[in-house]
């Protein structure tokens, strides 16, 4: 996950955690600091006051997902009526589009109108019936008309057939609605990278997840997230962990012996 920074300031470096008897891989995260670095412990034991060095423990990838699903539960909520409001203004455009297209049919009339006109200049001429300076003046004035009119088709968009825009608001209501599905198995990706800002693990087991509010802030501009203060929102209980690894289809082997209870903090 880029988003994550840890409380040593480093970034951190996704690597394989292990495979699973299948061989489907699990994913980690681990400091760099602490990956290129003697370890805290080391550090301390051998006096090294210059050496930097980090004590941050790897994080799962399934947790941090477990985490982010939590969060969008709670601050998300059910956005069906904010996708259908959205759909029916989408519907309510193209209906327009199409209105606008039949309303090019009387100009493509006018347009050909005039260019039949002008294969009569063109006979009368031959014929005689026409002197050369007049014939060309006609000719002038319906290219001119033609191309205003011309102008004004471009100015109309074509829009798909009703039948088609309603098939087309389906597809778009279904993608959607499964974007911003909070409450499936597991989280869109799109939605974390879209709306999450950073998060950083505070210590082995509680995290401060900054939320963006779509603004780009520059660097002074940002809260510091370590000297926040306040309550945590949830807390992510082995029982909750337990069923969000059953919904994924993740491996039965979870003890609740090897189980902290994660602590999760959100600040906008």
């Amino acid at each position: 996950m880029s988003k994550l920074r840890c409380r040593c300031g480093s970034s951190y470096r996704i690597f394989n955690w292990r495979k699973l008897k299948d061989g489907t891989p699990v994913f980690g995260y681990q400091c760099n600091m602490r990956t290129v670095n003697p370890t805290r412990s080391f550090v301390l034991e051998h006096n090294m006051t210059q050496q930097l060095s980090c004590d941050a423990i790897s994080i799962p990838e399934w947790k941090l997902e477990l985490m982010a699903k939590k969060i969008f539960e709670k601050v998300w909520g059910n956005q069906n009526k904010a996708i259908l409001r959205a759909c029916k203004m989408i519907e309510s455009c193209q209906n327009g589009k199409a209105a606008a297209r039949m309303s090019a049919a009387p100009i493509q009339g006018q347009i050909e109108k005039i260019k039949k006109r002008k294969l009569n200049y063109a006979a009368m001429r031959a014929d005689g019936e026409l002197p050369r300076e007049e014939y060309q003046a006609l000719c002038k004035q319906a290219d001119d008309e033609v191309a205003r009119l011309e102008q004004e088709l471009k100015a109309l968009s074509p829009a798909p057939d009703p039948q088609t825009v309603s098939s087309d608001m389906k597809e778009i209501y279904d993608f959607l609605s499964q974007k911003v599905d909070v409450h499936g198995a597991c989280l869109a990706p799109e939605l974390i990278e879209q709306f999450v800002e950073v998060v950083t693990p505070i210590s082995d087991y509680t995290y401060r997840w900054k939320l963006s509010t779509g603004s780009k802030k520059e660097k002074h501009e940002r809260a510091d997230l370590m000297a926040v203060t306040g309550k945590p929102i949830l807390t992510i209980d082995f029982k909750t962990a337990k069923r969000y690894r059953k919904a994924n289809k993740m491996p039965h082997q979870f003890r609740r012996a090897a189980w902290t209870d994660l602590t999760v903090e959100v600040y906008l």
